[in-house]
Protein backbone atom coordinates (compact mmCIF):
# COMPACT_ATOMS: atom_id res chain seq x y z
CA UNK A 1 0.00 0.00 0.00
CA UNK A 2 1.53 3.31 -0.93
CA UNK A 3 0.66 5.89 2.07
CA UNK A 4 -2.04 8.77 0.49
CA UNK A 5 -2.62 7.15 -2.34
CA UNK A 6 0.24 8.30 -4.38
CA UNK A 7 2.32 7.02 -7.27
CA UNK A 8 5.84 7.96 -5.64
CA UNK A 9 6.92 8.71 -2.03
CA UNK A 10 9.72 9.56 0.26
CA UNK A 11 9.41 8.03 3.04
CA UNK A 12 12.80 8.99 4.85
CA UNK A 13 15.64 11.35 4.41
CA UNK A 14 18.18 11.14 7.14
CA UNK A 15 22.20 11.96 7.68
CA UNK A 16 24.00 8.65 7.89
CA UNK A 17 27.97 8.22 7.48
CA UNK A 18 28.35 12.09 6.29
CA UNK A 19 25.98 11.70 3.55
CA UNK A 20 22.00 11.96 3.13
CA UNK A 21 19.94 8.87 2.53
CA UNK A 22 16.93 9.22 1.11
CA UNK A 23 14.24 6.13 0.61
CA UNK A 24 11.18 5.80 -0.77
CA UNK A 25 8.48 3.25 -2.56
CA UNK A 26 6.69 3.71 -6.12
CA UNK A 27 3.79 2.05 -7.73
CA UNK A 28 3.98 -0.97 -9.76
CA UNK A 29 3.83 0.83 -12.73
CA UNK A 30 7.08 2.73 -11.96
CA UNK A 31 9.20 -0.17 -11.80
CA UNK A 32 12.64 0.40 -13.05
CA UNK A 33 12.16 4.03 -13.97
CA UNK A 34 14.45 6.73 -12.76
CA UNK A 35 13.97 8.72 -9.31
CA UNK A 36 15.61 11.83 -9.08
CA UNK A 37 15.41 13.99 -5.61
CA UNK A 38 16.01 17.44 -5.34
CA UNK A 39 16.21 19.85 -2.83
CA UNK A 40 12.99 22.21 -3.08
CA UNK A 41 14.59 25.65 -2.41
CA UNK A 42 17.60 25.64 -4.90
CA UNK A 43 15.62 23.09 -7.33
CA UNK A 44 19.12 21.61 -7.81
CA UNK A 45 18.93 17.25 -8.27
CA UNK A 46 21.08 15.78 -5.38
CA UNK A 47 20.64 12.31 -5.67
CA UNK A 48 19.57 9.74 -8.74
CA UNK A 49 18.19 5.72 -8.46
CA UNK A 50 15.72 3.54 -9.93
CA UNK A 51 12.53 2.25 -8.66
CA UNK A 52 13.59 -1.76 -7.93
CA UNK A 53 11.22 -4.94 -8.37
CA UNK A 54 9.24 -4.80 -4.87
CA UNK A 55 8.68 -1.29 -5.35
CA UNK A 56 11.55 0.16 -3.10
CA UNK A 57 13.73 3.09 -3.92
CA UNK A 58 16.76 4.28 -2.22
CA UNK A 59 19.62 6.91 -3.23
CA UNK A 60 22.69 8.40 -1.02
CA UNK A 61 23.72 12.14 -1.96
CA UNK A 62 26.98 13.70 -0.51
CA UNK A 63 26.88 16.67 2.01
CA UNK A 64 30.36 18.00 0.80
CA UNK A 65 30.08 21.65 -0.29
CA UNK A 66 26.32 21.91 0.60
CA UNK A 67 24.96 23.68 4.39
CA UNK A 68 21.79 21.72 4.53
CA UNK A 69 20.18 22.34 7.98
CA UNK A 70 17.34 20.06 9.58
CA UNK A 71 14.61 22.16 7.89
CA UNK A 72 15.77 21.85 4.22
CA UNK A 73 13.26 20.09 1.99
CA UNK A 74 13.25 17.54 -0.54
CA UNK A 75 10.93 16.18 -3.40
CA UNK A 76 11.29 13.07 -5.52
CA UNK A 77 10.10 12.58 -9.39
CA UNK A 78 9.78 9.71 -11.32
CA UNK A 79 8.37 9.66 -15.00
CA UNK A 80 4.82 12.64 -14.27
CA UNK A 81 4.81 11.40 -10.31
CA UNK A 82 5.97 13.99 -7.29
CA UNK A 83 6.50 12.62 -3.93
CA UNK A 84 5.59 15.00 -1.08
CA UNK A 85 8.10 17.01 0.46
CA UNK A 86 10.40 15.80 3.25
CA UNK A 87 12.37 17.47 5.41
CA UNK A 88 15.81 16.29 6.67
CA UNK A 89 14.63 16.42 10.38
CA UNK A 90 12.03 15.00 11.95
CA UNK A 91 10.51 14.81 15.36
CA UNK A 92 11.42 10.99 15.51
CA UNK A 93 13.64 10.28 12.50
CA UNK A 94 15.72 7.29 11.11
CA UNK A 95 19.07 7.34 11.92
CA UNK A 96 19.96 4.22 10.00
CA UNK A 97 18.73 0.61 9.32
CA UNK A 98 20.75 -2.97 8.92
CA UNK A 99 19.16 -6.80 8.52
CA UNK A 100 19.57 -8.74 11.33
CA UNK A 101 22.89 -11.26 10.46
CA UNK A 102 22.50 -14.80 11.56
CA UNK A 103 25.45 -16.95 12.66
CA UNK A 104 29.03 -16.22 13.79
CA UNK A 105 30.89 -12.99 13.01
CA UNK A 106 33.65 -14.42 10.87
CA UNK A 107 30.26 -16.26 9.31
CA UNK A 108 27.64 -14.28 9.52
CA UNK A 109 24.79 -14.25 6.47
CA UNK A 110 22.08 -12.04 5.86
CA UNK A 111 19.48 -14.70 6.20
CA UNK A 112 17.50 -12.96 8.26
CA UNK A 113 13.22 -12.27 8.87
CA UNK A 114 14.08 -8.60 10.47
CA UNK A 115 15.53 -5.60 10.01
CA UNK A 116 17.03 -3.25 12.64
CA UNK A 117 16.27 0.14 12.52
CA UNK A 118 17.47 2.85 15.13
CA UNK A 119 15.34 6.08 15.76
CA UNK A 120 16.26 9.43 17.37
CA UNK A 121 13.49 11.48 19.48
CA UNK A 122 14.47 15.25 19.13
CA UNK A 123 16.22 16.31 21.99
CA UNK A 124 17.65 14.70 25.03
CA UNK A 125 15.70 13.40 27.16
CA UNK A 126 14.37 9.64 27.97
CA UNK A 127 10.68 8.90 26.07
CA UNK A 128 8.42 5.66 26.09
CA UNK A 129 7.78 4.66 22.54
CA UNK A 130 5.10 2.92 20.70
CA UNK A 131 5.80 1.24 17.54
CA UNK A 132 3.24 0.56 14.95
CA UNK A 133 2.51 -1.52 11.68
CA UNK A 134 0.57 1.47 9.43
CA UNK A 135 -2.75 -0.18 7.64
CA UNK A 136 -4.24 2.98 6.27
CA UNK A 137 -3.60 5.93 4.52
CA UNK A 138 -3.22 8.21 7.53
CA UNK A 139 -0.24 7.92 10.02
CA UNK A 140 -2.53 7.71 12.67
CA UNK A 141 -3.68 4.55 10.94
CA UNK A 142 -2.02 1.95 13.18
CA UNK A 143 -1.89 -0.98 14.86
CA UNK A 144 0.85 -0.87 18.08
CA UNK A 145 2.98 -3.99 18.10
CA UNK A 146 5.14 -2.96 20.52
CA UNK A 147 6.14 -0.34 23.13
CA UNK A 148 10.02 0.51 24.33
CA UNK A 149 11.74 3.79 25.71
CA UNK A 150 14.82 5.44 24.46
CA UNK A 151 18.25 5.82 26.09
CA UNK A 152 19.00 9.19 27.64
CA UNK A 153 20.24 10.61 24.44
CA UNK A 154 16.53 9.63 22.97
CA UNK A 155 18.28 6.82 20.20
CA UNK A 156 16.02 3.56 20.36
CA UNK A 157 17.09 0.52 18.37
CA UNK A 158 14.24 -1.84 16.92
CA UNK A 159 13.90 -4.68 15.71
CA UNK A 160 11.32 -5.14 13.00
CA UNK A 161 10.10 -8.48 11.08
CA UNK A 162 10.42 -8.46 7.75
CA UNK A 163 7.15 -9.61 4.93
CA UNK A 164 7.35 -13.32 3.64
CA UNK A 165 8.74 -13.44 0.70
CA UNK A 166 6.35 -12.24 -2.12
CA UNK A 167 4.13 -10.45 0.11
CA UNK A 168 4.28 -6.35 -0.02
CA UNK A 169 6.59 -4.68 2.08
CA UNK A 170 5.55 -3.07 5.57
CA UNK A 171 5.12 0.58 6.70
CA UNK A 172 5.95 1.06 10.23
CA UNK A 173 5.81 4.37 12.57
CA UNK A 174 7.06 5.07 15.77
CA UNK A 175 5.69 7.65 17.63
CA UNK A 176 6.19 9.17 21.30
CA UNK A 177 3.73 7.21 24.42
CA UNK A 178 2.31 10.56 24.43
CA UNK A 179 1.24 10.96 20.45
CA UNK A 180 2.92 14.69 19.89
CA UNK A 181 6.10 13.09 18.05
CA UNK A 182 5.54 10.96 15.11
CA UNK A 183 8.47 9.31 12.73
CA UNK A 184 7.86 9.48 8.74
CA UNK A 185 6.85 6.11 7.31
CA UNK A 186 9.54 3.24 7.59
CA UNK A 187 9.53 0.93 4.83
CA UNK A 188 10.56 -2.64 5.28
CA UNK A 189 11.49 -4.68 2.49
CA UNK A 190 10.44 -7.79 2.48
CA UNK A 191 12.50 -11.30 2.87
CA UNK A 192 14.28 -12.57 -0.15
CA UNK A 193 14.50 -15.93 1.37
CA UNK A 194 11.85 -18.79 2.05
Amino acid sequence: MLPCKRDLTMTAAYRINGKIRFEGVADKSLRGKIVRVYEIATDEMVARTWVRRDGTWWADSSTEGSRYHWLTKFVAEAERAQSRWRRLGQAVAIRGRKPVLTGSRSNARVRSQRTRVQVKVSGDSRDGLVVGLQTGCLREEVVDKLKLRTGPEGVATISLPRPDKGDPYAIYRVRTDDGWKISPPIVIKPSIFD
